[in-house]
């Protein structure tokens, strides 16, 4: 990963969303989105923003269970995203920027769970051919903050 990329997707995740989904949502579809810190979006963390909305994050953890998985999307180039229900869970791999939205994950560990330094090929959805490897990192779990905590 390219080291821009990699910075800037380590601050874009370890900012609380609520200002960004407000950058994303007041901005017109020709306008170019921005963070907090006035650097360009890409199209993937863009894209990252409108799925997690106004969800916070929380400490990020080694592992997930595969069991209670809803649906789990690829971000092109961006990050590997996991919906639970209440709680989305997000992984920027070593080697993200090779993702593709056509791709899947395929595993071949024998335990119910995916884990940070976990290798996961990756193959075309509809040819099923190879296109390459990523290395989880760490999961970092997005929930909505109850409307009680919100202020």
């Amino acid at each position: 990963m390219k080291p821009m990329i990699a910075a800037a997707i380590a601050a874009f995740m370890s900012v609380p969303l609520a200002g960004h989904a407000a950058l994303a949502q007041d901005a017109s579809p020709d306008a170019e989105q921005t963070d907090l810190e006035g650097a360009e979006l890409t199209e993937g963390e863009v894209k990252l923003q409108k799925i997690l909305g106004d969800r916070v994050a929380h400490a990020s953890e080694p592992c997930l269970p595969t069991y209670g998985l809803r649906n789990m999307k690829i971000i092109h180039g961006t990050a590997l995203v996991f919906d639970y229900g209440g709680t989305i869970y997000v992984n920027v791999p070593a080697g993200a920027e090779r993702l593709r939205k056509r791709d899947r994950l395929v595993t071949t560990r024998s335990f119910a769970r995916l884990c940070s330094s976990d290798i996961v090929r990756t193959e075309d959805r509809y040819g099923g051919h190879y296109t390459g490897n990523v290395i989880l990192s760490r999961f970092v779990p997005y929930k909505r903050v109850p409307a009680n905590d919100a202020g």
